[in-house]
């Protein structure tokens, strides 16, 4: 589909400088930092801490084989969370990448389907009925005034 000359949308080029100027159109996640995180998060968990105090309750009173059973359950426990952690961020990380949106651009006077995430700074966007708007813009032209954020 051509659009009238005045909209001609970005280069090949200018679209390359934008990105390398503004980055990619993705939302920070706040993921947690990596094994340190993970770490903390396992210490806090309930089971974690019921167990320690149990094997600390042991150790005080001189149970030692029991204290120390104890503490190789909590070894495995930590184990187990930390790995069903790590799996469950791994697959939602997957998942958000299914889930990206495509959305229509005006790049080089022609109309072309991108992924949400390709979008830079400067791109017009060809929005209708059924579309996601995936980046704050400005409008140039409309035939009317509704639409579904993304």
């Amino acid at each position: 589909m051509q659009y009238d000359r005045d909209i001609q949308g970005l280069t090949a080029a200018e679209v390359s400088e934008s990105r390398q100027k503004y980055g990619a159109n993705v939302s920070s996640s706040g993921r947690p930092g990596g094994l340190r995180e993970i770490l903390l998060r396992t210490a806090t968990d309930p089971m974690v801490i019921l167990l320690a105090a149990a094997s600390g309750i042991y150790l005080v009173t001189g149970q030692y084989a029991d204290a120390v059973f104890l503490a190789l359950a909590i070894v495995l426990v930590a184990s187990i969370s930390m790995f069903q952690f790590t799996r469950s961020r791994r697959a939602l990380e997957n998942l958000s990448e299914f889930s990206r949106p495509l959305c229509r651009v005006i790049r080089e006077g022609s109309d072309r389907l991108i992924n949400s995430s390709e979008l830079v700074v400067g791109d017009c966007l060809v929005i209708d009925e059924t579309a996601l708007i995936a980046a704050d813009g400005t409008l140039l032209r409309s035939n009317c005034g509704r639409g579904d954020m993304w």
